[in-house]
Order: C-alpha cells, then structure tokens, then sequence
C-alpha cells in the first residue's frame, strides 16, 4: 500500500477491512485453478 502524507479516513479503513480477507481467500484459489 502506498504511503499517503494524510491519515485515512475511517471510510476508508472499512472499505479496506471487507477486502483483505477476500484477496486472502483468492489468492489460494486462483493458484488452484491456474
């Protein structure tokens, strides 16, 4: 992630935490399938 001179915003923060396990969980099976 690149480094941003102001704080995120809280909107930001729960828009990420959603995601991260997601991409987690794909990762695995991308590499299954591919």
């Amino acid at each position: 992630m690149c480094v941003t001179p102001r704080r995120l915003r809280l909107t930001e923060m729960a828009a990420l935490v959603p995601v991260l396990p997601v991409l987690v969980a794909l990762v695995p099976g991308a590499r299954a399938l591919g």
